[in-house]
């Protein structure tokens, strides 16, 4: 008889468990927003299939596990100011570099700046949708730095467009590095202790 776990407790279907794999997933996708936590492991028969689309057609046992929002956040957040921490050095070298270095140099190298930057939007992505949800004190701030950010980004597209390497040092220099610096302090001091009071907060209504 097939069987469900969710976070180490078996799951009772009102209409008998689905046969279908992929429609388990999407009921406790549901039933954990519902909860406001997010799954985190989806095992078929020992295989995590998390993220996974092509999901088996049938099963023995399914396990799933979930964390809080919180958590998710949190822990995401945590990733991407890890893979910051050379950031500041790493674009204020390049931004020297840039008038004169031959632009035909920087065009060549334009996808490794993109990488580079990329974790710096991603750390925005990933917490806008936990402050439109959740409307913490720090979620103005969130907004603005948003937008500053894609301004930013934009502003540096268009100097590469525009074959304007002058643009792009003053747009790095003058923007994009102030405002990553007052973003990871808006991190270390607001947003990361917030959510870690969150996650102890949820931690303890779970244990009661």
């Amino acid at each position: 008889m097939s069987q469900v776990i969710a976070d180490s407790e078996e799951v009772v279907f009102e209409e008998g468990t689905p046969s279908d794999p992929s429609v388990i997933y999407d009921l406790l996708l549901g039933a954990f927003a519902e909860r406001h936590r997010a799954l985190s492991a989806f095992s078929v028969d020992g295989t995590d299939y998390i993220n996974q689309e092509d999901l088996p057609n049938k099963f023995n046992i399914i396990e799933a596990k979930s964390i809080t929002h919180a958590e998710l956040t949190l822990r995401l957040s945590i990733q991407f100011l890890n893979q910051l921490s050379n950031f500041k050095n790493q674009i204020s070298a390049y931004q020297v570099n840039l008038l004169v270095t031959p632009w035909s140099e920087v065009f060549k190298r334009t996808d490794d700046f993109i990488t580079k930057i990329q974790p710096f939007a991603d750390l925005i992505d990933n917490i806008i949708p936990y402050a439109q949800t959740y409307g913490p004190e720090w979620a103005d701030a969130v907004y603005k730095t948003a937008e500053s950010q894609a301004h930013s980004l934009n502003s540096i597209l268009q100097c590469f467009e525009n074959t304007d390497p002058a643009g792009l040092s003053g747009e790095i220099a003058e923007n994009l590095l102030p405002l990553f610096n007052s973003t990871i302090l808006l991190f270390e001091k607001s947003i990361i202790p917030d959510l870690r009071k969150r996650k102890e907060k949820d931690e303890k209504f779970l244990t009661k």
